[in-house]
């Protein structure tokens, strides 16, 4: 993705969803930094099920069209505010989640509690598809009744099923979930996991 950043004017490049009826366009927008927001130079975005839904006009948290799809990045700080965390420099590879979609561009102004450092081990592409899909299973498991031992996950093939799946090992709790074994629902045979 081309972006154009000089010290005069700073723009950015973004996917932005115009028409539910056609394909997003690749657009060259200002980009004004906050005082309190860190700027992440992006290179890694995953792209989900959420939104392709959302380009379509068929995921309810996004009922309008004129935004920019995409919860999980990757990225490089580029700038910090005054107030960031020390443990968070510029030159930092981040990943983050934003909270309102937005990740599919160039730079992102974000806050820079929603950042994270990424460990050296992690590679940036493997890194910007984990924070969404593993924080909402780790989210549902930990919203269960306290005392609970089981649990069914359903659609333990998809994406945050799965990560319910794996964190459920390292958890007293007992699941099992459903999945089928084809990508066409209603195709598959379904089967139980765990």
């Amino acid at each position: 993705m081309t972006c154009y950043v000089s010290q005069s004017r700073r723009e950015r490049t973004a996917l932005r969803v115009q028409q539910f009826t056609a394909a997003p366009r690749l657009v060259h927008e200002p980009l004004v930094v906050p005082a309190r927001r860190a700027l992440v130079h992006v290179t890694h975005t995953a792209v989900g099920v959420t939104d392709a839904l959302a380009a379509h006009g068929d995921y309810l948290l996004h009922p309008r069209s004129g935004f920019v799809p995409g919860y999980d990045f990757v990225g490089t700080v580029e700038q910090l505010p005054a107030h960031a965390p020390a443990e968070l420099r510029v030159g930092d590879r981040v990943a983050g989640i934003l909270p309102h979609m937005g990740a599919h561009a160039s730079h992102l102004t974000v806050s820079p509690s929603l950042l994270v450092r990424i460990p050296d081990t992690l590679d940036s592409s493997v890194a910007a598809t984990v924070p969404l899909d593993a924080l909402t299973a780790y989210f549902a498991l930990d919203a269960l009744a306290p005392g609970s031992r089981k649990v069914l996950v359903q659609g333990a093939g998809g994406a945050v099923g799965a990560w319910a799946m794996q964190l459920r090992v390292s958890d007293p709790l007992c699941a099992g979930g459903w999945f089928t074994s084809s990508p066409r629902i209603g195709r598959g045979k379904p089967r139980l996991v765990g």
